[in-house]
């Protein structure tokens, strides 16, 4: 069972149908896995803004 949850094991027999199905959902997946690597990104991005400008008005106020 742990094997088949991990993909080690094929629990499903293949069919044209379910081959598709399996092909739409690893391009959904991966179409996924780009937007969120986007997402990260930014985030990231906003992320170091915000501690330049936290240090930034920091260091003004020990002024």
């Amino acid at each position: 069972m742990q094997a088949a949850k991990k993909g080690d094991l094929d629990i499903e027999e293949r069919t044209l149908e379910n081959a598709m199905s399996l092909a739409e959902e690893i391009r959904q997946l991966r179409s996924e896995v780009k937007r969120l690597n986007k997402e990260n990104k930014r985030l990231q991005e906003e992320r170091n803004f915000l501690n330049e400008a936290a240090a930034f008005f920091a260091a003004s106020r020990r002024k």
